[in-house]
């Protein structure tokens, strides 16, 4: 059987990489069970608000099943990084880790390399995914070609272009900018030819209604469930989630992601978060 590694990550917080995992995580559960998520961010990590397993009373649960919640660590923390690839010992199916923004230099101390990480994966037979959310900023964008460099060549890159901060062709410091149509010189865009270069893949991270993200915040909700009346969303509040999640399943189908996916989104799946008290 195949065995597959996603890691999500970014150098920089804030660009929305929690958003990216949360809603991976969310459509690859709606359609099979062997589905294991992990924060690396510790107990403040974005992933384990939405997605955690909770009490009766509706706070986080401290054990956490990462095939129903999150299991979680702090890469930073030198005693929990280990459990980066200690993630191993039980042989999952499907791995997905919400890596903390800036944790580079964290993840390369667990093996002396990240490269090694990627080594010791594929030889217990993990296929690698490496996704980096990124908006139209420069310090996001040249974080691509250092992680390409970390993490090597034998990894499935996808970059995922974040649209809550700027629409596709914005993202000129990625894609570059035509100079000069006749010729086709061009400024910057080196992050993306690097992409190209080990066969890497674009995406978008669609954009949700602020208000309708900011609800979900304030009650700890999943998308899934938001898209439902057990949510305690209004109508046009669901209607977002539902969209969302139907634009974020279409773009993850057009990448080498779509492969992880069994089945369409299911609204409403109770695995994926908690409705509204």
């Amino acid at each position: 059987m195949s065995k597959d590694l996603v890691f999500v990550i970014s150098q920089k917080g804030g660009v929305g990489k929690s958003t990216f995992t949360r809603a991976l995580v969310e459509v690859l559960r709606s359609g099979r069970d062997d589905v294991s998520a992990y924060d690396a961010d510790g107990d403040v990590g974005q992933l384990l608000q939405y997605l955690g397993s909770r009490r009766s009373d509706g706070t986080t649960d401290d054990r956490q099943d990462p095939l129903e919640g999150v299991g979680y660590f702090d890469v930073r923390l030198q005693a929990q990084r280990g459990q980066l690839v200690n993630i191993f010992d039980d042989e999952p199916a499907l791995v997905v880790v919400d890596l903390p923004g800036g944790s580079f230099n964290d993840i390369s101390e667990v093996l002396g390399g990240t490269r090694k990480i990627v080594d010791a994966a594929r030889g217990q037979g993990y296929r690698v995914f490496v996704v980096l959310v990124i908006t139209h900023v420069k310090a996001g964008v040249y974080a691509v070609e250092d992680c390409i460099e970390g993490f090597g060549p034998d990894v499935h890159y996808i970059v995922a272009k974040n649209l809550a901060f700027a629409s596709t062709e914005d993202f000129v410091i990625f894609d570059g900018l035509i100079d000069d149509v006749a010729t086709g010189a061009k400024r910057f865009g080196k992050a993306r030819d690097a992409l190209a270069a080990v066969g890497g893949e674009v995406i978008a991270l669609p954009k949700i209604a602020p208000l309708t993200y900011g609800l979900l915040d304030l009650h700890d909700c999943s998308f899934t469930i938001g898209a439902t009346k057990e949510s305690g969303l209004a109508f046009q509040q669901r209607e977002h989630c539902k969209i969302f999640l139907e634009e974020f399943r279409e773009q993850i189908m057009r990448c080498k992601l779509g492969e992880l996916v069994k089945t369409p989104v299911l609204a409403g799946s109770a695995k994926n978060g908690r409705a509204k008290k």
